[in-house]
């Protein structure tokens, strides 16, 4: 009717609830660094847009963090999520957020997501990584055993940037597994 309110909004598939993050790791003379991160924010269809920072020294590090805290800081405390990989992902980002001279470093206001963790606890099945996802020897610690495969096994193209095929990952495992295991857990 002419003049009549509605009460609801129309679905607004720009706005990003989940934050896929990929982080590359460097060894240099002083140890290791975090040399590149990517991130998308993405809706429940699609990605809608995607960063990314690359240093070439262990010196810029705390820019490249800065960068990323300052790319995840307006959605904070909206009830996003970052899926990572693996939790090795969120325990180096803060370990080298400690080390940094970021000032008040803080990953508070999102929940935590460790996709290739509930391939190995929901499906006993140990995906092998790509190169760009981080640590890809590394298992958790007491996880089943599991049996190997690879992203194309899981339907997953290979030619997709990290951040894509992590996304992809997700939705593929995301039903399957108990809503309390899909949600994460807080930061």
């Amino acid at each position: 009717m002419l003049g009549e309110k509605h009460w609801y909004s129309e679905p607004d598939d720009s706005i990003a609830v989940w934050f896929p993050l990929v982080l590359e790791v460097e060894t240099g003379t002083e140890g290791q660094y975090i040399s590149a991160w990517h991130i998308g924010k993405a809706n429940p269809q699609r990605i809608i847009h995607t960063e990314s920072m690359e240093i070439d020294s262990p010196l810029r590090e705390s820019e490249l963090l800065n960068h990323l805290l300052s790319e995840l800081q307006p959605n904070k405390c909206s009830g996003g999520m970052i899926i990572t990989p693996s939790a090795q992902t969120i325990q180096l980002l803060r370990s080298r957020l400690v080390l940094s001279s970021v000032e008040s470093p803080t990953l508070r206001g999102f929940d935590h997501l460790p996709v290739m963790d509930l391939l190995t606890e929901h499906f006993s099945i140990q995906v092998e990584y790509p190169e760009e996802f981080l640590n890809p020897n590394q298992r958790c610690g007491n996880s089943p055993p599991t049996d190997a495969v690879s992203l194309a096994d899981l339907d997953i193209a290979p030619h997709h940037t990290p951040i894509e095929q992590l996304w992809e990952l997700y939705k593929t495992v995301g039903p399957l597994v108990p809503r309390e295991s899909a949600t994460g857990s807080s930061l």
